[in-house]
């Protein structure tokens, strides 16, 4: 006794030769395509989210791009960052505005992700790439931010508590 085929591979038979049905054509959707970051996020994600932002939007995108060697250098250029700030910042002067620092850690990242990675109108244009949301930038630089003043102020905090550095003035004090 012949019975017939199952019923999934009767719908499947039948949306097979359905003649009404649109040609398979490969739209472009929000959902395809690997998500990146724009240089501007980039750049947004860097001011908002220091030292740790700047390194990780470009990492992530490095990532994006398949380019493991680049995002490996990232990560360690950012922690040479990280190094370099934990030196500099305690003799730098008192009345040192915050904004050259941001401005480099803007600039670095705007110009970074437009020359080793991809453009906004190349992103645009890819078949293979869309843009991550701004709210993502947002919620992940102040994650990043989070992370740049632990990993900045913990060592400041432990030069002040053994004396090697005093930035306000009170072991001065204290001491006479």
């Amino acid at each position: 006794m012949n019975s017939p085929p199952p019923l999934p591979a009767r719908v499947a038979a039948f949306r097979a030769n359905d003649p009404y049905a649109p040609p398979a054509a490969a739209l472009r959707s929000e959902a395809s395509g690997s998500r990146m970051y724009s240089p501007l996020q980039v750049a947004g994600g860097a001011v908002l989210g220091g030292p740790i932002g700047l390194a990780y939007f470009l990492w992530a995108n490095f990532r994006t791009l398949a380019n493991e060697r680049a995002a490996r250098l990232t990560l360690a250029g950012g922690a040479l960052l990280m190094a370099v700030l934990v030196v500099l910042l305690p003799i730098l002067p008192e009345r040192m505005p915050n904004w050259p620092i941001t401005l480099l850690y803007l600039l670095a990242g705007r110009f970074g992700a437009e020359r080793w990675q991809m453009t906004k109108q190349a992103i645009a244009d890819s078949a293979d790439y869309t843009f991550h949301s701004g709210w993502r930038v947002v919620g992940l630089g102040l994650l990043c931010l989070i992370a740049s003043l632990v990993l900045l102020i913990g060592p400041l905090l432990a030069l002040a508590w053994f004396g090697i550095w005093d930035p306000m003035g009170i072991m001065a004090a204290v001491v006479a």
